[in-house]
């Protein structure tokens, strides 16, 4: 029991003086990455002033990067195809293809300032409760990537934002605007608007008919009433008098319906509709290391501390040989 005892505080003082041995290899680490910079400071100081006076330059004479933004919505279950299609333009505009940019009327030079990015606007999530329990299955299976589930939840989404960002001088509604109709050349979502828009058309007018014949019948049923006598009065109290509140019901969710078609039929006029395109403006919560003035500095402090381990390394290796 006492050879025990003494054996585990061996091993706890053995503990503690490794863990002494790494503190001083640290301090002695620091001391030498200190007295290194000591050694040092005339080339990183000029190396400092150096980077800040090319990336204040370089800060004032490149053109400032701004974001112009439009607001979509996706019918037909199209934000797949939405989504496909950004991403197929983006590499467009990076490889800089010839067709496409000659499609669009953009030069190579203005293509090398753009980049496209498309997200959907997480607010107006609508799903079914099927597709809930399929998204909570997944949730809580590994089924799918985190990626994976990412982009299928984008399918999800009726509203997306489709954001260009672009140089300052560039007209970056211009530029949405020549995306947009290039997406929406599509001809099976075009045909498949056009048939939607007919069947809302149709369900409008039968709206509109039915709500005229309930304001027809209100009216005669309500100039009966006020003319008075025993008539009006046993209408009112008869087994077939109408059932106001329930047509009152009936006429209110008609009306309630015909809004909602109408402004779906407003939607549909183009199967990726654009409800709001913004006008340019300055991105927001630019990081510090976006400015080419701290940016510059920082690398070349970098590159200095790289290439001095490294002739530390090389100096050993010959030591050694």
């Amino acid at each position: 029991m006492e050879n025990k005892r003494h054996n585990e505080e061996v091993d706890i003082f053995e503990l503690f003086r490794y863990i002494g041995k790494a503190f001083d290899k640290l301090g002695n680490l620091l001391l030498r990455f200190f007295n290194f910079l000591l050694r040092n400071i005339i080339i990183i100081g000029i190396l400092i002033l150096v980077g800040l006076i090319a990336g204040y330059f370089l800060d004032r004479n490149l053109p400032e990067k701004r974001k112009t933004v439009a607001t979509v919505v996706s019918n037909f279950e199209s934000a797949g195809y939405l989504y496909k299609n950004i991403s197929e333009i983006e590499s467009l505009l990076n490889n800089k293809n010839e067709d496409f940019l000659q499609k669009m009327g953009i030069s190579e030079t203005e293509a090398s300032h753009l980049t496209l990015e498309a997200k959907p606007i997480e607010k107006t999530l609508e799903i079914t409760p099927e597709e809930k329990t399929f998204f909570d299955i997944l949730e809580d299976n590994e089924i799918m990537t985190d990626d994976e589930k990412k982009e299928l939840m984008k399918r999800s989404y009726s509203y997306h934002e489709i954001s260009l960002f672009h140089n300052e001088s560039q007209d970056g509604r211009k530029y949405l605007e020549k995306i947009m109709e290039y997406l929406r050349k599509n001809s099976f979502y075009i045909e498949l608007s056009k048939q939607r828009n007919q069947d809302i058309d149709r369900r409008i007018n039968s709206n509109y008919y039915v709500l005229a014949q309930i304001d027809s019948l209100l009216g005669n049923y309500t100039q009966l009433i006020a003319s008075g006598g025993e008539v009006g009065r046993n209408l009112i109290y008869s087994e077939n008098s109408l059932n106001l509140a329930g047509l009152m019901n009936v006429r209110m969710e008609l009306q309630e319906e015909t809004t909602k078609l109408l402004t779906e039929k407003v939607e549909n006029t183009a199967f990726l509709k654009v409800i709001d395109l913004g006008y340019p403006r300055d991105l927001e919560d630019v990081s510090v290391f976006g400015k080419k003035i701290v940016l510059i500095p920082f690398l070349l402090i970098v590159g200095f501390l790289l290439f001095s381990v490294f002739m530390v390394i090389r100096a050993k290796g010959k030591s050694l040989e």
